[in-house]
């Protein structure tokens, strides 16, 4: 009668040896894991900002190569006609679904827009868009913001570029 607690002892001794290991081993563990876990995060955020400033990127490119096709540009120096800007904005207004209004200032504050709602109409006339000729063409390049976006600037606009900020 003697062995029985002897045993018993023994038997909790390693019951209480094991479960302690086993403990132990899952708190680790689950540090180690709660420790990857925000690097896991931030590589994630970085994977989906990186793919997100890409599709902004080729969106940007996209509506650029569409400015830059629609808008036709003569020699430099030379005025371009109110009939011919409003043809081209009445254009680009159709082939650039993103592009919503055009809107041009010159220093005088002085704007010539249109507008996509002028384009709904039944095949409104160049006459009827709302444009008002400006005085003064500007084309402000910011240089910063195009290198941080990483855009380029296409050879046929280059000569329309009245100021460049740096």
């Amino acid at each position: 009668m003697n062995r029985q607690p002897l045993f018993r002892k023994y038997v909790a001794v390693f019951v209480i040896l094991v479960s302690g290991a086993l403990i132990t081993s899952g708190l680790v563990q689950m540090y180690f894991s709660y420790q990857e876990n925000p690097a896991a995060l931030l590589s994630i955020r970085r994977e989906k900002a990186a793919g997100a400033a890409t599709r902004i990127e080729q969106f940007l490119q996209e509506i650029e190569r569409q400015i830059s096709g629609s808008i036709q540009v003569g020699p430099a120096g030379s005025p371009v006609s109110t009939d011919q800007r409003r043809g081209d904005y009445l254009r680009l207004l159709r082939e650039a679904p993103a592009i919503t209004e055009i809107s041009y200032l010159d220093p005088r504050r002085e704007t010539s827009s249109t507008a996509r709602s002028a384009t709904w109409r039944a095949k409104p006339k160049l006459a009827d868009l709302p444009v008002e000729q400006p005085i003064v063409w500007d084309l402000v390049v910011n240089v910063s913001t195009r290198k941080a976006l990483g855009l380029t600037i296409p050879p046929s606009v280059l000569p329309l570029v009245t100021e460049w900020i740096q």
